[in-house]
């Protein structure tokens, strides 16, 4: 799951790499899911914001992102501070819905300054995304204006969907229109109860199910289209069940595919392999890839192997367990079996789960 993962120590930064700034908390839309609560008037002053980007260009963020609300509903303000910023060499994208949006707005968020938009649509068709936005006309409006986008092709923009109750039954129909219509990536948001979706969890939350089937289908596309989770990973943590879904490969016979064999290195890490480590195939784990397991009770390096999954390890701090797997599924307590992990488990919180 660390494929990609890029980690900087954070002493060498001067900076937070990107601040997040809600120009305003007026919006043109009543979202359902809106984790702002968006709607009222309770703005910062022109002159408090100007004063902020200023101060803010003065620190080299990598990124300004400007959000709300509907940041468009300030586009003067908003062009204003863009211009700061890219004279202080900062780079600026937005978050919109997407509907004010037409030919001249776009080219002046270009020119000021603008590289990069995040346009939300929450569904495949109209009547999806205009139930959880609240406006009949919405879906019209954005999907027009993200096709002008992508004919423009002067700022990168990317579709992205807030996955919830609702609309989860229509995710897989999202990303094929995303890709018949040519678009290079889209973005993928988590419901979480805060703001708005606060009020309406009862209809929109999803359960720990949910977001294995949305890894089963960011899985299934991600050779074509680019597909980027736009929230934190803790996004997926909040879904976590207390324990282990894995028990139900407990006592059960598996066949695993040997990708890391006995005493191979880790393909990223200064790690050595101590045990025979693969996957089962035709499963999937939390990640969205094929479940892991360690081979234990054999003594040299194998391409597969057929055994017992004799236990669990449970790692309370990352968002996949693995299996353990024996021919011989009395032979080994919880300490030996932990003793025998040791070499990779070291780094994270886990327990041993048996039967």
């Amino acid at each position: 799951m660390w494929e990609g993962l890029i980690i900087i120590n954070a002493m060498y930064l001067s900076a937070p790499l990107q601040f997040v700034i809600n120009i305003t908390n007026k919006c043109n839309l009543r979202c359902l899911h809106c984790f702002n609560n968006s709607g009222n008037d309770d703005d910062i002053t022109e002159k408090e914001l100007y004063k902020l980007i200023m101060n803010i260009s003065q620190l080299k963020p990598y990124n300004i992102c400007f959000s709300g609300g509907e940041p468009l509903l300030k586009k003067t303000e908003l062009i204003n501070c863009t211009r700061i910023l890219k004279q202080n060499n900062v780079r600026v994208s937005l978050a919109s819905n997407g509907m004010l949006l037409n030919k001249e707005v776009i080219y002046e968020l270009a020119i000021s300054g603008v590289r990069e938009i995040s346009i939300s649509l929450d569904g495949p068709n109209k009547y999806v995304h205009n139930y959880l936005r609240g406006d009949n006309f919405a879906f019209t409006e954005t999907f027009k204006n993200l096709m002008l986008l992508n004919n423009l092709k002067i700022i990168d923009f990317e579709p992205t969907i807030t996955i919830n109750k609702v609309n989860i039954i229509n995710f897989e129909e999202f990303v094929i229109l995303m890709i018949k219509n040519n678009f290079k990536k889209i973005g993928i948001r988590i419901i979480l109860p805060l703001g708005r979706a606060l009020n309406n969890k009862d209809v929109l939350m999803l359960n720990y199910e949910d977001i294995r089937y949305i890894s089963k289908i960011v899985n299934k596309y991600k050779n074509d289209i680019q597909i980027i989770f736009n929230d934190s990973i803790n996004h997926l943590l909040y879904y976590r069940k207390g324990e282990s879904i894995m028990r139900e490969y407990l006592n059960k016979k598996v066949k695993v595919i040997v990708d890391r064999p006995l005493c191979s290195k880790h393909p990223e890490h200064e790690i050595y392999y101590l045990l025979n480590y693969g996957y089962i195939p035709n499963t999937i784990s939390e990640d969205g890839e094929e479940v892991d397991a360690y081979i234990i009770g054999e003594f040299q390096p194998l391409e597969e192997f057929e055994g017992v999954v004799i236990a669990i390890i449970h790692r309370k701090n990352d968002i996949e367990d693995k299996l353990v797997v024996s021919k011989h599924p009395h032979k080994y307590s919880k300490e030996q079996i932990q003793a025998l992990v040791e070499f990779q488990e070291r780094f994270f919180d886990s327990e041993i789960i048996m039967s």
